[in-house]
């Protein structure tokens, strides 16, 4: 399905720019409207072919880091894009971006109105700091505090990443293993064995049953694997797929615990980050949805923002979802009653991280020897099944 970029204006008369995945021009009227917005006008078509990449990490920090230097060092936004400008030796993808950003700058926009015109290169996150930045006369403290966050989001990824690492790497070891013993040792031993008419013991008996077995259904195994993950990649790009999948992941034994966790660090950070700048709590929720990983985690904050508009405090609307533990409405309570809800949030964060981090050190400590005494019994089985028959057969020359 495409998207457009859409020029709309809210009840207030702000006009802003959106993105809808829309079949038609009568269909983002209609989501317009549901989402309380006048439509100006539709704007450029992406497809799955025309999607623009999204930077990476790093040349994103890279990009931000020089951007709040020369803002910081005095220099208007435009001479500072210039700058940057210079230093790019390539014409097309990022730098065409930049330099049209540039051009809507010097024809009159805000940074923040020429960034919105390009939300799949930029996050709307960051466009609503720079938003916040250029009302609060702060655009460089902003952006260095976007630097900090975005700092410690990947800081916390990267520790996810190597601590799964290692006990992936395990895991595929005794797969192949296993695949290798099955489809090359065993049939090899069994050959010998069915050529010298031995009687075999049960542990060996039961290995090649399986062996056999195995050998016959691989290409049905490889064909239903190869079958399944297509199906779910289908079924995961449905709007009713991805909110199941994601439900599923936060009910999942174990780990469902810790990815709960991530996306409350997420969140509270996302949220600490948007209200530093000034901007209204439902405005600030609005955009920490946006960002939301998990479909169904960000359905349930939709309802946590109908709520906080009806009056309620955040904190009981939080609490309705279910999602939050005690400790964590505790705090968000704490800081609504103090004036002080970004730097509890910010806390709240910390405080996730650090929990994360401790359970995946925990579980990857654990998980490591218990994957290598799992490799090293079935490895034992198999070499125990194949050589038995020999030391039987020996013993009987013997005797």
């Amino acid at each position: 399905m495409p998207y457009f970029n859409c020029k709309v204006v809210d009840k207030s008369g702000k006009v802003n720019f959106v993105k809808y995945f829309a079949e038609s021009v009568e269909e983002i009227k209609s989501l317009a409207e549901r989402d309380g917005y006048l439509l100006l006008s539709v704007g450029e078509v992406y497809t799955a072919s025309t999607k623009r990449k999204k930077l990476n990490i790093r040349e994103f920090l890279t990009f931000n880091q020089e951007l709040y230097v020369l803002i910081k060092s005095g220099q208007p936004v435009v001479k500072a894009l210039e700058i940057i400008l210079e230093k790019m030796t390539l014409k097309k993808g990022f730098p065409k971006i930049l330099h049209q950003i540039k051009t809507d700058v010097e024809q009159g926009l805000s940074l923040s109105e020429a960034l919105e015109k390009f939300p799949d290169v930029f996050p709307m996150l960051y466009i609503a700091n720079i938003k916040a930045g250029e009302k609060g006369g702060n655009l460089a403290e902003r952006l260095r505090d976007y630097q900090i966050y975005m700092k410690k989001v990947d800081d916390l990824r990267r520790k996810m990443v190597n601590s799964s690492v290692y006990p992936i790497i395990i895991l595929c070891v005794i797969v192949i293993a296993v695949i290798f013993m099955f489809t090359y040792v065993i049939p090899n031993f069994s050959k010998i064995y069915l050529d010298s008419n031995v009687q075999l013991p049960l542990i060996t008996r039961a290995l090649l049953f399986l062996t056999d077995i195995f050998k016959k259904m691989i290409i049905f195994l490889i064909l239903g694997v190869i079958a399944g993950f297509f199906a779910f990649r289908s079924y995961l790009r449905t709007y009713k797929g991805k909110i199941n999948i994601d439900k599923i992941k936060l009910k999942i034994p174990f780990v469902s615990e810790i990815y709960k966790n991530y996306l409350i660090s997420n969140f509270a950070r996302t949220l600490s980050a948007i209200l530093k700048g000034g901007i209204p709590v439902v405005i600030a929720l609005k955009t920490a949805v946006s960002v939301s990983t998990n479909e169904f985690f960000g359905e349930e904050l939709k309802k946590v923002i109908r709520m906080v508009e009806e009056g309620n405090s955040l904190s009981t609307s939080l609490e309705q979802t279910g999602l939050f533990p005690p400790i964590s409405l505790r705090l968000i309570k704490a800081g609504e009653g103090t004036g002080a809800l970004w730097e509890m949030l910010d806390e709240v964060a910390e405080y996730y991280d650090n929990l994360v981090v401790d359970s995946l050190t925990m579980i990857s400590n654990t998980i490591e020897p218990v994957l290598m005494i799992v490799m090293g019994i079935i490895v034992a089985i198999i070499v125990i099944a194949m050589y038995l028959p020999i030391f039987n057969l020996a013993g009987t020359v013997a005797g």
